[in-house]
């Protein structure tokens, strides 16, 4: 507590010193316009010039502050400007590029659908075609055998049958000449 009234003390007396010098000073300057007045004597006025000279000093400063505040306002907004546009036109290249890539991807999809039905066609075709002709040469085969083989039978049939015949035909009857048999074994040997 005594350490609190002792600060509050001591800044009570900076505050009077500070007072008495302000005062002070009010008073010295009150003295010399008081002076001034009764010698008949005005304050010093600052000069035309010189005030024209502050009034440019301000205007230029003003002029020079709103330039700089409109140069990083339009800088501003080139540079959000610019960002917008970026961003716009990475947004279209990207798209762009995922719609080419999807459509590439489709493309190449169905052309290897394409591919592989015609291949699988092509394949179920060939195999078909195969499976006919193999099958037309076989049954083709076995008919030309099997005619062959009926041929051969119906010639050999009939060969035989003819020999048969013609055997029966020449045949001696009972009692003939033993010259005859002679002649009907030249002739069957001559036709054999």
């Amino acid at each position: 507590m005594r350490g609190d009234e002792e600060e509050v003390d001591e800044e009570e007396e900076v505050n009077e010193e500070q007072l008495t010098c302000s005062s002070l000073r009010l008073w010295v300057l009150l003295q010399k316009l008081w002076m001034l007045q009764v010698l008949g004597l005005e304050p010093p006025t600052p000069k035309r010039a010189e005030v024209n000279r502050e009034f440019k000093a301000v205007v230029v400063w003003l002029v020079v502050m709103w330039l700089v505040v409109v140069w990083l306002v339009v800088v501003w907004l080139v540079v959000v400007w610019l960002v917008v546009v970026w961003l716009v036109v990475v947004w279209l290249v990207v798209v762009w590029l995922v719609v080419v890539w999807l459509v590439v991807m489709w493309l190449v999809v169905m052309w290897l659908v394409v591919v592989w039905l015609v291949v699988v066609w092509l394949v179920v075709v060939w195999l078909v075609v195969m499976w006919l002709v193999v099958v037309w040469l076989v049954v083709v085969w076995l008919v030309v055998v099997w005619l062959v083989v009926v041929w051969l039978v119906v010639v050999w049939l009939v060969v035989v049958w003819l020999r048969l015949l013609l055997l029966y035909r020449l045949r001696p009857s009972p009692g003939c000449d033993p010259d005859d048999l002679l002649l009907l074994h030249r002739r069957e040997r001559n036709f054999g």
